[in-house]
């Protein structure tokens, strides 16, 4: 009888009965990444920053003195040499990658005229987060405060590593300008107790610390030392 050789015959053809099938690849799961918030709470899209990466981290800000600083230079330091640059927005916001970065940090934006601001900040990177790092008149004044108490003349020589060995004077700076802006900023519904220019997200809509910013007149004096004071008496 030849059935039975022809049936083994087709089956070892076809694979069938060897038990030889090579099982198909468990697909690895995908990681769900937290979302990216920026400054303000708005959710970043990863195709604009993150791209699926689980260890980005960001600064963001508005440059601005009342009217945002559009289209200008902004550069962020930090405190081993590292640096990145960017651009402001029309309402002079940016956002940088500064995910490996050491604070503290310095950041800067250039006006079209050439003139600098410069803004201090010690806070930590945060991971799948932003540190917001404001550039005004008024982070110009903690800069040049900071600088000067380290001996040098204003603002434009603050570096991270004087910024790191002076976090006291810092502080110290910011107490003192909002004693000294204390109506303005009650003024503008703020408490000079927790005001901070660095780390207050804002945007250019004359309300709160946009409404500071619009109530002072910030200067650099004769000898490099960076001056605000009210601009309503």
């Amino acid at each position: 009888c030849t059935a039975p050789y022809f049936l083994a015959a087709l089956l070892s053809a076809c694979g069938g009965g060897g038990g030889g099938e090579t099982p198909a690849p468990t697909p690895t799961p995908k990681v769900t990444l937290a979302a990216m918030i920026d400054s303000f709470g708005r959710i970043v899209p990863e195709s604009d920053f993150g791209g699926d990466d689980g260890g980005v981290s960001g600064g963001d800000g508005t440059a601005g003195d009342g009217a945002g600083i559009p289209n200008a230079s902004v550069r962020i330091v930090d405190a081993v040499g590292r640096s990145i640059a960017g651009v402001t927005n029309a309402d002079g916001y940016f956002r940088l990658r500064i995910d490996g970065f050491t604070p503290p940090f310095v950041a800067s934006v250039t006006r079209a005229n050439g003139q600098v601001l410069y803004s201090p900040s010690v806070t930590p990177v945060k991971v799948r987060g932003f540190v917001t790092i404001n550039i005004t008149g008024l982070t110009d004044k903690l800069a040049s405060d900071v600088a000067i108490a380290a001996g040098r003349t204003g603002a434009s020589q603050l570096t991270p590593s004087i910024l790191a060995a002076n976090t006291t004077t810092l502080q110290a700076a910011k107490v003192s300008l909002n004693t000294q802006l204390a109506a303005i900023l009650q003024d503008a519904g703020l408490n000079a107790a927790t005001f901070d220019p660095v780390t207050l997200a804002f945007k250019p809509d004359l309300t709160g610390h946009d409404k500071v910013l619009e109530s002072v007149v910030v200067t650099v004096n004769a000898s490099g030392a960076t001056v605000v004071v009210p601009k309503y008496s």
